[in-house]
């Protein structure tokens, strides 16, 4: 999962790098086509002024297990340990990602809870309270 989150995480700033409004323009219709294919609703998912790019797990409703915490923490720190790669022009700065965050969803697909890299410890439960549980 780190390869695939981090992957995507660079490739999104090596097009915003490379060509700002048009990655916009792509982001924007592909979160547009969530929404088409039933995957979003409307008004969820939208771009935010700066662009911001940083690895996203979402996880709900609930809360994950113990062990599902403990792969979420494996992964936070391999992309904490991989440096910024070289844009692909030599004169391009380089790409850098912002560390992994956690978010946790309710039943509707709004975003209950935000947990960042550094907050991840596995020993501890976390999430939004469920009523089964609280």
């Amino acid at each position: 999962m780190a390869a695939q989150v981090g992957s995507y995480a660079r490739l999104y700033s090596y097009l915003l790098q490379d060509d700002q409004q048009g990655a916009l323009q792509l982001i924007d219709e592909m979160l547009k086509q969530r929404v088409q294919l039933g995957l979003a609703r409307n008004g969820v998912l939208y771009l935010t002024q700066p662009v911001r790019i940083a690895p996203i797990v979402a996880i709900g409703p609930g809360r994950p297990s113990t062990a599902a915490r403990e792969r979420l923490w494996k992964v936070a720190q391999v992309l904490d340990s991989v440096p910024p790669l070289r844009h692909p022009r030599p004169s391009g700065p380089p790409v850098t990602v912002e560390p992994l965050e956690v978010w946790y969803v309710d039943a509707s697909g709004r975003i209950a809870a935000i947990e960042r890299a550094g907050d991840i410890d596995p020993t501890k439960e976390m999430g939004p309270p469920t009523r089964e549980r609280d």
